[in-house]
């Protein structure tokens, strides 16, 4: 699917990561683990650092938050991080997305959806990443299916 793209799974051991973790790699993705918020910085500080970022909920020494703020300090390009939550839970989703997240997935994970995010958050963080990018230009609408209302993967 994609060349070259790194994704980083940052999480505590969640088993829905494993099956991610698989599909990605079944589509050409490269993938890493951290386990820590301090794992993840080590990560994303290097200069050949993920494009993408998977984040849980919850790690040892901080939480999704702390992934979205270590992702927005990068220096050397730029990363969408997409919250991973174990159950559908629309606070959640709501402050994730307004927090800065990219978009928010929950289990079941199916390919051609996960297929359809990593597309969409590759195109975002490339033009992020752009010397071209002007940020008082609008934004595109993003397609069906991403960063909209939380849904199961089941649909």
């Amino acid at each position: 699917m994609q060349e070259n793209i790194t994704a980083l799974l940052v999480h505590a051991g969640e088993s829905c990561f494993q099956t991610l973790e698989l599909i990605l790699e079944e589509q050409g993705l490269r993938t890493e683990r951290a386990r820590s918020c301090a794992e993840a910085s080590a990560s994303l500080a290097q200069e050949d650092s993920p494009q993408l970022v998977f984040t849980g909920t919850g790690l040892c020494d901080g939480s999704w938050v702390d992934v979205l703020d270590l992702a927005s300090k990068r220096v050397h390009s730029s990363a969408e991080v997409i919250v991973v939550s174990g159950v559908l839970d629309r606070h959640l989703y709501l402050d994730a997305m307004e927090g800065g997240a990219f978009d928010f997935i929950v289990p079941p994970f199916h390919p051609e959806d996960l297929a359809l995010v990593v597309r969409s958050a590759i195109w975002s963080a490339r033009r992020k990443a752009s010397p071209a990018h002007d940020s008082r230009r609008a934004t595109p609408k993003r397609p069906a299916g991403t960063a909209g209302e939380p849904r199961s993967h089941d649909a």
